[in-house]
């Protein structure tokens, strides 16, 4: 399961640590930048063996905006799954 450390929440700021690779927080962050509200989406790790990585993001609501990112990755890999076992049954 992954870990998820609050490290600043504020009006329009929201920095959380994750525990989890840079792949997934890539795919995060290129889902942030598709919501148009959100100002700046970034993700960073400050040491490459031994830091987690943190996520970034500046908005009018970042909670909101994170959400619907992740709300949005949810929905593309379920129709990607059912087009595969679609596409793909023998």
């Amino acid at each position: 399961m992954m870990k998820i450390n609050i490290i600043e929440n504020t009006k329009g700021k929201l920095k959380l640590e994750v525990d989890t690779d840079l792949a997934f927080l890539n795919l995060i962050n290129d889902y942030l930048w598709r919501i148009k509200d959100v100002d700046i989406a970034a993700f960073t790790r400050k040491h490459p063996y031994i830091a987690t990585p943190e996520i970034m993001v500046k908005s009018r609501n970042p909670k909101k905006s994170l959400l619907n990112a992740v709300k949005k990755i949810k929905l593309d890999v379920t129709s990607l799954k059912k087009q595969a076992e679609r596409d793909l049954a023998e």
